[in-house]
């Protein structure tokens, strides 16, 4: 008989990846904390749920924030809407510097805003650093019949709307699929959508059995592999840990289709629009820690070795992006707004 792996399964499972997530010890007082700044503990709001990519990014940086600033770093998940409660939630707090945002600001921020109606805007928001980027993958439950992306569109064309795909809806994973889908001559409505609120989530229902498939960031299962059974990677190069899986632009061309998808998320860190106007001695000590976190060869190293990274790009950079961003956002609007 088959093992299904339950919620409990998953969490044994992660928590023993987490291990390999750990990093230098915390410094607490003695840390390397300048001009007395911080001189207490840093909160960072994460909107999405336990356990997917962005929360793991943000537990694999938060020994390095600890050791750099010199005080615990608190993670807050608050996941939900797109990640628009999230966002909400941490523009209501304190523009003290203190807290923080880790997000996948690319595509959620744009979506919000451009598709969802949001009431922030993106200058509310200083980025700090964005170095982290995600691929989008689609994988099947271990527990399917479907072990290739051709498998999965002839089910999905000989019974349509039978097929489900967990998802997170209005994230760049959750807009690949939709462009995939197109690109192939489906449509969302071909496929039954099961949305859920992080990666970790959906990790669980694949492992479970509980949905046929589900798109989710390539690189957030790194450590979880037994729960996926990758069937295209939204890629132009191996990504880890799933570096046999076939590529989109060709799988999508061998099933007659002409590819089109976007890089998945852009994730890291932000505060508040007021710290460099009301707090600019906090600020550039934020804007220094960070530098030094992305500058520190032997984290990005150890980061690196799970696919993240922490290297130092820059608010220049960081704000660009998220710019160019928006750009992409009103392209393909239509396919967020039939999401």
């Amino acid at each position: 008989m088959k093992k299904r792996f339950t919620r409990r399964t998953f969490i044994k499972a992660a928590g023993a990846s987490a291990a390999v997530l750990s990093a230098p010890a915390i410094l607490g007082s003695a840390g390397r904390a300048q001009g007395g700044w911080p001189d207490k503990p840093l909160t960072f709001i994460v909107p999405f749920g336990n356990g997917g990519s962005t929360d793991r990014y943000m537990r694999a940086v938060q020994p390095y924030i600890e050791k750099e600033f010199g005080q615990p770093a608190t993670i807050v998940n608050k996941p939900g809407a797109s990640a628009m409660i999230g966002h909400n939630y941490f523009l209501q707090q304190r523009d003290d510097g203190y807290t923080l945002l880790c997000t996948s600001a690319s595509i959620y921020l744009p979506m919000n805003i451009v598709v969802m109606g949001a009431q922030f805007k993106l200058d509310d928001f200083a980025f700090i650093n964005l170095p982290q980027q995600n691929s989008s993958a689609l994988s099947a439950s271990p527990e399917s019949p479907y072990h290739s992306l051709e498998e999965i569109v002839k089910a999905i064309r000989a019974k349509p709307g039978t097929i489900s795909i967990a998802s997170t809806v209005g994230s760049a994973h959750d807009l690949n699929l939709t462009l995939l889908l197109d690109s192939l001559g489906l449509t969302r409505e071909d496929v039954r959508i099961v949305n859920y609120p992080g990666g970790g989530d959906i990790q669980v229902a694949l492992g479970g059995g509980v949905v046929d498939a589900g798109a989710h960031a390539a690189e957030s299962a790194l450590g979880s592999e037994q729960f996926f059974r990758p069937l295209v990677v939204f890629s132009r190069k191996p990504v880890k840990p799933f570096e046999n899986a076939p590529l989109v632009d060709a799988a999508v061309t061998a099933l007659g289709g002409k590819p089109q998808w976007i890089q998945g998320s852009i994730a890291g860190f932000a505060a508040h629009k007021g710290v460099p106007e009301k707090h600019p001695e906090r600020w550039q000590r934020l804007v220094d820690g960070f530098k030094a976190i992305g500058t520190n060869a032997d984290a990005e190293a150890k980061l690196q070795a799970q696919s993240l990274t922490a290297a130092w790009i820059g608010p220049e950079e960081s704000t660009k992006l998220m710019n160019d961003s928006f750009a992409i956002i009103e392209k393909y609007k239509q396919y967020l707004m039939a999401s």
